[in-house]
């Protein structure tokens, strides 16, 4: 089996690189592997600028929510355009722009109970 040599990457490129598959929504894992990178090399390349930086790891990947409390919904005021139809103990409400061969079949179906 042989290795595949590459050629060195500029330290330039390894930022880019890195900031890439941070934004990428990936694993690190798959992202290595749809780009076709060494995932220990790009893991080192993330823990030396995480070093360079003073950052933990815990502090990068630690999640922060914020509290935007409860949205009340409005309440949908009454259509002044529906009809409501009441036959043999049910009621059918119908707005502009109903299907009226729906609205038929519906009536029958009613009608024959």
């Amino acid at each position: 089996m042989t290795k595949k040599i590459s050629p060195a990457r500029p330290e330039a490129e390894w930022r880019e690189l890195v900031a890439e598959m941070q934004a990428s929504g990936l694993s690190q894992s798959a992202w290595c592997r749809a780009h076709g990178i060494n995932h220990k090399t790009i893991s080192n390349w993330v823990s030396k600028f995480r070093n360079e930086s003073g950052a933990s790891r815990k502090a990068i990947t630690k999640a922060r929510f914020v509290d935007v409390g409860a949205i009340k919904a409005e309440p949908k005021p009454p259509n002044p355009s529906a009809i409501t139809i009441g036959l043999t103990g049910y009621t059918v409400s119908v707005t502009t722009g109903f299907d009226l061969d729906a609205l038929e079949t519906v009536l029958k179906v009613l009608v024959s109970l």
